[in-house]
């Protein structure tokens, strides 16, 4: 039986799925102003405006939501704020241990195991 390891994350992928998913729509307001202005009616610059408050709205939803199990430290601020520009989102999906509790996530074998 091969053991997979469970990243801190692990359990919360869908709260990630729906930040990835509104920074999409956030993006489309930003990117289509014109467009999108021209549609609703709106000055031309609201839309950009819309995006970038989406995009911050987003940012402290994630933070706030996807947590250590344990301690609760916020992971994606923790992300953002230590580790390399580059490397923050990989670090985050791929973490198994807390940085500062040191709690480990089950293996997803463990897991699965014990639901038999």
């Amino acid at each position: 039986m091969s053991t997979e390891h469970a990243s801190l994350v692990t359990n919360q992928q869908w709260k990630l799925r729906a930040a990835f998913a509104m920074v999409l729509i956030a993006s489309a307001f930003m990117w289509f102003d014109s467009p999108i202005a021209d549609f609703l009616g709106l000055p031309r610059y609201t839309p950009r405006l819309i995006g970038a408050l989406l995009d911050l709205a987003t940012l402290v939803s994630a933070s706030l939501a996807i947590r250590c199990p344990n301690c609760r430290l916020s992971l994606v601020w923790f992300a953002l704020s230590k580790k390399a520009n580059d490397s923050w989102l990989n670090w985050l999906m791929d973490e198994d241990t807390c940085p500062r509790c040191g709690h480990k996530p089950e293996s997803r074998a463990a897991n699965d195991a014990a639901v038999k």
